[in-house]
C-alpha cells in the first residue's frame, strides 16, 4: 500500500531552552562517561538515569517535530509518536501561552497551539508558525456555522466544563 503523502508540513518550533536542556543532558551522559574511562572507576550508572531519560525523550523531538495536513485529517509527529485527528473531530483551536499542562504537550516550547478534539484526543502542538496552522485549520475544519460559514469559538478549558451550562461544552 503506498503512502499518502501530506498536503502541507509545518514544521515544529524549538526553544532555545529546550535545546539548551538537551544539551546539558547529552553533556552531563558525555562526561560522565570520559570521566569513568579515564580514572576506570566504576560508572555510578544511577546518576546517569535523569540525563539519559531527558536525552532519550527530548532529542528525538528536536528532529521528528512537525504538523502534517492531509485531505481529511493531520497528524501530528513528535519524537516517536504520530497522533492523527480527524477535521470532523475538531471543536475547537486557541493559542496557548505560558506553562499551562506543560508536561502533557507535545511542544518544544511554550508557544503552543491547542487543538481540542474530545473523540480523537486534543493536541497541543507547537509550530513555527502558529497562524498559518489555525488558518489552515480553518479552512479544513467543519465547524459550521448556521449560514454554513467557519465559526472558530473559544473553547474554555475542559476543566471549566461542566454539566449544567451547555453553551460552554463543544459537544453539545
Amino acid at each position: 500500500m503506498a503512502k499518502i503523502a501530506p498536503e502541507k508540513v509545518l514544521p515544529g518550533k524549538t526553544a532555545a531552552w529546550f535545546l539548551a536542556a538537551c544539551v546539558v543532558s547529552v553533556a552531563c551522559i558525555v562526561v560522565a562517561v570520559a570521566v569513568q574511562l579515564v580514572t576506570h572507576e566504576a560508572l555510578h550508572a544511577p546518576l546517569l538515569i535523569i540525563p539519559a531519560f531527558i536525552a532519550l525523550v527530548c532529542l528525538p523531538s528536536v528532529f521528528r517535530n512537525r504538523v502534517e495536513l492531509y485531505p481529511d485529517h493531520l497528524d501530528v509527529v513528535y519524537g516517536f509518536s504520530r497522533i492523527s485527528i480527524p477535521y470532523g473531530q475538531v471543536v475547537g483551536v486557541r493559542r496557548v501561552q505560558g506553562r499551562m499542562r506543560v508536561v502533557a504537550s507535545p511542544a518544544n516550547s511554550f508557544d503552543r497551539v491547542l487543538i481540542e478534539a474530545p473523540m480523537a484526543g486534543d493536541a497541543m502542538i507547537s509550530v513555527q508558525d502558529p497562524d498559518t496552522l489555525i488558518d489552515e485549520l480553518k479552512g479544513r475544519c467543519t465547524l459550521m456555522g448556521k449560514n454554513g460559514s467557519f465559526q472558530m469559538h473559544a473553547v474554555p478549558p475542559r476543566e471549566h466544563w461542566n454539566g449544567t451550562d451547555s453553551s460552554t461544552d463543544p459537544r453539545q
